[in-house]
């Protein structure tokens, strides 16, 4: 009987009237021992806040491929197996594990420490914007910059403002806020992009001005204590903002009263922006 080279053979001898040589073919393997030992490292968490742990990272030296091969790779923290072992994630940031490399087929292994880090920063985009004069620039009150992080769900935003106002009589844009945002990890790896806000003044026909309170397009007052003043009968506005003396804007008025039937009288007002 012949078998693979890589059996070895053992001689037995039975005596049944004549002698009778048989060749026994035992069915295991011959194992090359694997000698190895481990160093301490260092690994950093990749875009999903993980690590897949291979022998190779903690078999000093260059190792035999083919030993490397063979051996498994265990992460255990207070001597207890971490549930994705052999992979690190973001719960293990800061702190130091055990990385056990073990031949399965001798049972020898070793061990060495793992120093868990994220130094990925954070990502942040951020978009330019044109706004009235009349729009808010609160932070909250305008889209915030797109960012994220491998690995803190929330990470810490802030910005920080430079304004620079233009000459109003030759620019439309009457200030530009030039807003720095930076975004921070829990690691402390941060990122940051710059965001041009422009403010501009819109052009004077897009000013509405009060209606007439003529009983047509608005109810007329009622006399004898009718108060005829802007803050009662209107502002010219934008928006429903009124302009008085706002982004830069001068309104000013003009009233004509004109008696008309008994107890009554017409104001005629002429506005100028």
């Amino acid at each position: 009987m012949k078998r693979s080279a890589f059996y070895p053979q053992r001689v037995v001898f039975a005596s049944l009237g004549y002698a009778l040589l048989a060749a026994l073919l035992l069915p295991t393997p011959l194992h090359s021992q694997c000698n190895f030992s481990c160093v301490d490292i260092q690994v950093s968490l990749d875009q999903n806040c993980e690590s897949l742990i291979i022998p190779d990272f903690l078999v000093e030296g260059d190792g035999d491929t083919l030993c490397l091969q063979t051996l498994v790779v265990e992460i255990k923290v207070g001597g207890q197996l971490i549930p994705t072992s052999p992979v690190i994630t973001g719960d293990y940031i800061n702190q130091t594990v055990t990385g056990h490399v073990i031949d399965p087929a001798t049972g020898n292994s070793c061990s060495g420490m793992i120093a868990v880090e994220d130094k990925l920063k954070p990502t942040i985009t951020c978009t330019d914007t044109v706004l009235t004069c009349f729009d808010s620039t609160v932070p909250g009150d305008l889209p915030l910059p797109d960012y994220a992080d491998n690995c803190t769900a929330q990470p810490t935003l802030f910005h920080v403002d430079n304004v620079t106002t233009a000459n109003c009589t030759t620019h439309d844009t009457i200030r530009t806020i030039t807003r720095l945002w930076t975004v921070t990890d829990n690691s402390g790896n941060q990122q940051s992009c710059i965001q041009k806000l422009y403010v501009v003044r819109p052009g004077l026909n897009a000013i509405q001005f009060p209606p007439d309170m003529d009983g047509v397009a608005a109810a007329p007052l009622y006399c004898p204590s009718s108060n005829t003043q802007p803050g009662i009968t209107g502002w010219p506005h934008f928006n429903g903002t009124p302009v008085d003396s706002f982004c830069s804007f001068i309104s000013e008025y003009t009233d004509v009263s004109v008696p008309t039937c008994q107890g009554s009288f017409t104001v005629f007002r002429e506005w100028e922006l």
